[in-house]
């Protein structure tokens, strides 16, 4: 176990080399229902928000400082209804796969065993999280391509698990390889964040 950890350590010191935007990250969780690190995987999460928080943040700005302030919010797909909201949480949805798929084929052709993928979220209703504190319950997923759930998401999350080798020099090497390449996704996923509507037309290509 010492050693596992060890190696994760050496995995993130080299990822954290490359800026990455704001990225989440942390250890994986046992599966062994213990709710204990492993020592051997590492997790990492980009967020990216979702129509539902755009305009609960204009409906804030509105209240707070009036239609002046709320001009400031306005969200980048404009006075879309249910449908132009959905086609935006679609075009997001594109965009983070696009790049997922990149991350798998990078992991295929260098033999890295990880998994990616893209979760979206509808916003939590207050009161809904539990008393330990879970951030995204189950019950907040968005699973249907539905028009009305679509439109209703607050977050997408684009996630890496990957599972870390024992070996300290091959850990590092991971995470080097790993933190170059995801670092060409960084500056992207903030801009995506932010509404940039160019961002999403042009999704990130990873080098590295």
């Amino acid at each position: 176990m010492a050693d596992e950890q060890a190696a994760v350590a050496r995995f993130w010191s080299a990822f954290h080399r490359y800026e990455h935007g704001r990225c989440w990250f942390g250890d994986a969780e046992d599966e062994s229902g213990d709710d204990e690190p492993t020592g051997s995987g590492a997790t990492l999460e980009w967020d990216v928000r979702g129509p539902a928080r755009f305009e609960a943040e204009r409906d804030r700005a509105l209240r707070l400082g009036g239609s002046r302030l709320a001009a400031k919010s306005r969200p980048p797909f404009g006075e879309a209804g249910l449908c132009g909201r959905a086609a935006y949480t679609l075009q997001l949805l594109a965009g983070l796969f696009a790049v997922a798929e990149q991350v798998e084929e990078a992991a295929h052709e260098r033999g890295w065993e990880l998994s990616v993928g893209v979760l979206t979220y509808r916003e939590p209703e207050e009161g809904g999280e539990d008393e330990e504190g879970e951030d995204a319950p189950e019950d907040d997923l968005i699973t249907e391509l539905d028009p009305e759930e679509l439109a209703a998401c607050d977050t997408l999350a684009l996630w890496i698990e990957v599972e870390v080798p024992a070996d300290i020099e091959a850990a590092w090497r991971l995470g080097d390889a790993l933190g170059r390449l995801m670092a060409g996704a960084g500056g992207w996923l903030e801009r995506l964040d932010a509404g940039d509507r160019e961002a999403l037309r042009s999704p990130a290509r990873l080098h590295g």
